[in-house]
């Protein structure tokens, strides 16, 4: 059965001392700073499996640390180079005057605002994949949020409530605020996994379906 977010919101609450553990280790973990990447993908696997129903322990995230080590620093690697020509390229075209510079810097902030929606899907899609790729989890991540961009952008503006609230308290960050991001996360991708191989199966039992 599809878990409404409600569902999702509620097995995160019974997991919320889990979810504290992973997002203390996270923290920990991350301003080591060169085990930075490797952390997020620790937290993206414990996490994923709370979203798959199982338990999770700080057991768990090593174990994905360990696992996807040199993935999450191509995964952040990549992500750094792409945030760079963004941000460089909407404070360029900011440094002018004129409707053509303002068209372009309104594009570029508005490629920000696509791929931050898009990368909440390719961890969680990397994940799921029996051989993980993220030349793969990518085309699916980009095709996720053509499919769904409504929900991708209601995600992302949940993540900057999320955010907005954990800067007026900032020991949310430390405690629960990242580990929920990354859980809501792998449960939404999740969701629309379900939901495209439902609507599969639909057209497959359609009377006339080759």
């Amino acid at each position: 059965m599809q878990k409404t977010f409600k569902d999702a919101i509620i097995d995160a609450w019974d997991a919320l001392i889990p979810m504290v553990g992973l997002n203390l280790i996270w923290f920990v973990m991350t301003i080591l700073v060169v085990t930075a990447f490797p952390a997020a993908g620790g937290l993206y696997y414990a996490t994923n499996r709370i979203a798959h129903g199982e338990t999770a322990s700080i057991g768990t995230f090593f174990d994905g640390f360990k696992q996807h080590f040199w993935t999450s620093w191509k995964w952040g690697l990549g992500n750094l180079v792409v945030y760079f020509l963004l941000i460089t390229n909407i404070w360029f075209y900011g440094q002018f005057e004129g409707t053509g510079f303002f068209i372009l810097q309104s594009l570029f902030f508005s490629l920000t605002l696509v791929y931050t929606c898009v990368l909440t899907y390719i961890y969680p899609f990397l994940l799921e994949q029996e051989s993980p790729s993220l030349k793969v989890a990518l085309r699916n991540s980009f095709a996720a949020f053509a499919r769904f961009m409504g929900r991708s952008f209601a995600l992302l503006l949940l993540f900057i409530v999320m955010a907005g609230i954990s800067i007026f308290v900032p020991p949310l960050w430390f405690v629960i605020t990242v580990s929920l991001m990354a859980y809501l996360a792998n449960w939404h991708t999740m969701w629309v996994i379900r939901t495209l191989m439902q609507e599969e199966q639909r057209r497959d039992d359609e009377p006339g379906a080759v």
